[in-house]
């Protein structure tokens, strides 16, 4: 997946996917956003465009449609095969130090992100939309907040993202 995730404006975002598979049996490419994680009020109006056999563009989106988690899907893989894009909020107050992690099963998880505008308010952390833990502001160190994940399992797999306490999950990262 392909993204202009820094166009100064909406006008000019898009997302593209691309399959490098050498078959030349039909590819069926989608993009799809996440409407369950970050929850908007209404379904997303971008369109979907093949201009290609192997590959999808999406673009023609609102504000904040273009905010959030979007997965790539082709229908030509058993099982359904998807990847993940996150794009976050230019004015967001975090970022995160790694968009993704991959750990062993029963290794530990070291989830970072970076607040570019620290405040003395707690960090809200959420798995897949959900609270899942709270970091006390006297816990950050060095403008980065941390979330640890102790023996992982497959169970932990999703999205975590960081806002701060009471604040809208725009303004903080997946």
């Amino acid at each position: 997946m392909i993204s202009t995730a820094e166009a100064t404006h909406i006008n000019h975002f898009y997302i593209s996917c691309i399959n490098g598979e050498r078959s030349s049996a039909r590819v069926e490419l989608n993009i799809k956003r996440d409407n369950k994680i970050l929850q908007l009020a209404r379904e997303p109006s971008f369109t979907v465009n093949k201009p290609i056999s192997k590959e999808v563009v999406a673009r023609d989106f609102r504000h904040p449609e273009n905010i959030g988690i979007f997965y790539c899907e082709t229908t030509q893989e058993v099982p359904l095969q998807k990847v993940t894009m996150i794009n976050n909020i230019g004015t967001a107050n975090f970022i995160p130090h790694y968009l993704t992690l991959t750990v062993n099963k029963g290794e530990t998880a070291h989830l970072t992100m970076k607040l570019l505008s620290p405040e003395k308010r707690d960090v809200t952390w959420k798995y897949n939309g959900n609270y899942y833990y709270m970091t006390h502001w006297n816990e950050v160190v060095n403008r980065t907040a941390t979330l640890v994940v102790e023996n992982a399992t497959l169970a932990n797999q999703g999205v975590f993202s960081a806002s701060y306490f009471g604040d809208s999950p725009l303004n903080g990262a997946w």
